[in-house]
């Protein structure tokens, strides 16, 4: 498959719940301020790294949020769907719900929070063996992102793993 197949509406009907897919994924390290702020001067673009200033500002006497652009880090990352094939295939919907993978080093297997997570007692984490290295699955962080960000379609995630990523995220959000 290519990496940007889903850039085309078209294909939209291959994303599907439960599989791994590679994706466009911000790093959380840029998401903390000071932001890099795209300014505009004299015709010519620069980079500017301040505080954001989110007031809204007055248009025609109504008060309005105030649009700025952003430099962000993206990279491949590996994420589960985890929303509901409907949507996933719905050209009307544009983004699908996400939780990332993370691969477990050799170092953390000596974490005292490794052997909770492969007892799957580790609250908001899901373990899952891959066979030639282990992940785990942070369902803390669930995120909505556009499906022209999804990359490339890989394997199905054990269906197991799936209901208790499931639970996981149920628990989670306390429903």
């Amino acid at each position: 498959m290519s990496a940007s197949m889903f850039i085309n509406p078209k294909n939209w009907h291959q994303i599907e719940r439960g599989y791994y897919f590679q994706a466009a994924m911000y790093y959380p390290s840029d998401t903390k301020q000071p932001l890099r702020f795209l300014t505009e001067e004299d015709g010519s673009t620069t980079i500017q790294v301040r505080n954001g200033d989110f007031s809204p500002i007055e248009v025609d006497g109504r008060k309005k949020s105030r649009e700025q652009e952003v430099v962000m880090k993206f990279k491949p990352r590996q994420v589960i769907i985890i929303s509901n094939d409907t949507f996933n295939k719905d050209r009307n919907f544009e983004y699908v719900q996400v939780v990332p993978v993370l691969s477990i080093s050799r170092n953390n297997k000596n974490a005292p929070w490794y052997n909770k997570l492969i007892q799957d007692q580790l609250p908001g984490f899901v373990f899952i063996n891959k066979g030639k290295y282990d992940v785990e699955v942070d369902v803390t962080e669930v995120t909505s992102i556009h499906k022209s960000l999804l990359l490339e379609k890989q394997k199905k995630v054990p269906k197991e793993r799936m209901e208790f990523i499931s639970s996981q995220i149920l628990e989670l959000l306390d429903l």
